[in-house]
């Protein structure tokens, strides 16, 4: 009876214990990303290529795009450990920092050290590819700051950041007209991809205190711009190409 009074107390006092989903290992993994982190690896390396550089030049390109994704991304899971606790999130999100799995001060150090590893690469592959990289840092932290949680103001970051992978691989060689178009492309790509996303994700984000662009503006204005996001994607991927390059 007394060690359940005290269970229940401890409870009421600090909350239900948490259940770990991960392994050490297994959460360190998930913290990579790798279904989106890859993305970018191939977009920063493939923008280094047919902008001119070496083969060596372009896979350490895509290896610093990479790292810096999974800084960031993880950094995400840091700075949303909180909101990742509770809620449907919770269910969806599977935050390994935010259960448990690995600590707050070890998910900080895993994101800084990639982070670093990043400026380091891109620092001696190609040091003019540190303006994008710097803008995608501060971006970056912004987010992870919460000071972009306005629906729109999100999905802006979100094609900034694919547009701005592109232009920093590009700076390895010459940044061509193809190059810089292909990453509005991606811009419109991702900002319309956002709408996409909150419109599946609508259900369980009426749950969270999270603004998303349908509930700002509804389903169907929000239908209409991701429609004419894409379609202006699909137009500028057109013209990158009949430029030839």
């Amino acid at each position: 009876m007394i060690a359940q009074t005290l269970t229940f107390l401890t409870i009421v006092t600090y909350g239900a214990p948490q259940t770990h989903q991960f392994s050490k290992p297994v959460a360190i993994f998930w913290l990579l990303r790798l279904n989106r982190t890859a993305m970018v690896a191939m977009i920063a390396g493939t923008a280094a290529f047919i902008s001119g550089g070496s083969v060596a030049d372009s896979l350490l390109m895509a290896l610093s795009g990479w790292c810096l994704a999974v800084g960031g991304f993880s950094l995400d899971f840091f700075a949303d450990r909180d909101l990742d606790m509770k809620g449907p999130k919770a269910r969806m999100r599977h935050n390994p920092i935010a259960d448990g799995s690995l600590a707050p001060s070890a998910g900080l150090a895993f994101s800084i050290t990639f982070i670093i590893a990043s400026f380091v690469l891109t620092l001696l592959i190609a040091p003019r590819a540190l303006i994008p990289w710097g803008i995608i840092l501060s971006i970056i932290i912004c987010l992870a700051l919460h000071l972009l949680e306005h629906p729109l103001a999100r999905a802006i970051s979100l094609g900034l950041l694919q547009a701005l992978y592109m232009l920093m691989g590009g700076t390895v060689g010459t940044l061509s007209p193809g190059i810089v178009i292909i990453a509005v492309m991606f811009f419109f790509a991702m900002f319309g991809g956002r709408g996409m996303t909150d419109i599946r994700d609508f259900p369980q984000d009426e749950e969270t205190r999270v603004m998303t662009l349908p509930r700002r503006y509804g389903i169907k204005r929000t239908a209409y711009f991701t429609g004419t996001c894409l379609f202006i994607s699909y137009a500028l991927s057109l013209a990158a190409y009949f430029t030839g390059i």
